[in-house]
């Protein structure tokens, strides 16, 4: 038991009223974070003198293979919530999303798009990473309003009282590292020496917080994220995908090419 009072009191935001409409919290701090991603990608893309009808078409090919991926992702880890009734799996107001499906589907429909419209992906990439980490920052708020993701019990004081229980808040800790990844980005985007870096780096960056993160989940609850071998699904990934990028890092000659600015410096 918590030594001290928990610093965050236990609050449900689930949904609210405008008029006749109900709205759900969740989604819409997701369509909130989709949409000041666009924005944000859009500016620096006007900034950089690239041509923004591409940055709006990806747009909307990353919110349907973000939309499509998530839902099959949570449903592929989760047979078991759809063993008797296979429909469920498509009424999607209840419910059930995963972000890494969601971000690697619209990753795969991105790729083809701009493999067809022979565009340069790791400039598109590192555009488009400081827009993804506001939209996951306003996406995690999302998660928060609505308690998706419960962590374990803590002694720490910044936990959150869960009927009697003082736990973590792992949203709270990736929205922050969400929000400090964008600005961090913003900052760094004009001194990268490789094109595609920030876009990397933000692949590491995720995947590592992810990977500590998830330690913070509840594994106690009914509704817990599954366990494999003592981890999560996500954090497999997380484990993969830092192993990716560093194969790319390693073999950067192969993949990596320098940005203008330093065209004349021999990449080492």
């Amino acid at each position: 038991m918590s030594l001290f009072l928990p610093v965050i009191p236990y609050f449900s935001f689930v949904q609210f009223e405008v008029g006749h409409f109900r709205l759900y919290s969740w989604g819409l701090m997701v369509g909130l974070g989709f949409a000041v991603g666009i924005i944000v990608s859009a500016l620096l893309a006007n900034r950089a003198k690239f041509n923004v009808d591409y940055i709006l078409n990806l747009s909307i090919i990353i919110f349907i293979g973000s939309f499509l991926g998530a839902r099959l992702f949570y449903v592929l880890f989760n047979l078991d919530e759809f063993n008797h009734n296979w429909a469920d799996a498509f009424r999607l107001y209840n419910g059930g999303m995963a972000y890494y499906g969601g971000f690697l589907l619209a990753l795969v429909f991105s790729a083809l798009y701009i493999k067809i419209k022979k565009l340069n992906f790791w400039q598109i990439a590192d555009l488009l990473v400081p827009g993804m980490a506001l939209g996951n920052f306003f996406g995690r708020l999302g998660c928060l309003a609505i308690h998706d993701h419960i962590g374990t019990i803590t002694a720490m004081p910044w936990g959150m009282e869960y009927f009697g229980e003082v736990r973590h808040e792992p949203m709270i800790y990736e929205a922050l590292s969400s929000l400090a990844m964008f600005f961090f980005f913003l900052w760094w985007r004009k001194r990268l020496k490789y094109q595609g870096l920030l876009f990397l780096t933000f692949l590491v960056w995720y995947s590592a917080a992810r990977l500590l993160f998830d330690f913070f989940r509840s594994d106690d609850l009914p509704f817990s994220d599954a366990r494999y071998f003592g981890l999560t699904a996500a954090q497999h990934l997380s484990v993969l995908i830092i192993i990716i990028v560093i194969y790319i890092f390693w073999r950067k000659n192969h993949y990596l090419v320098p940005t203008q600015n330093n065209e004349a410096r021999k990449i080492a």
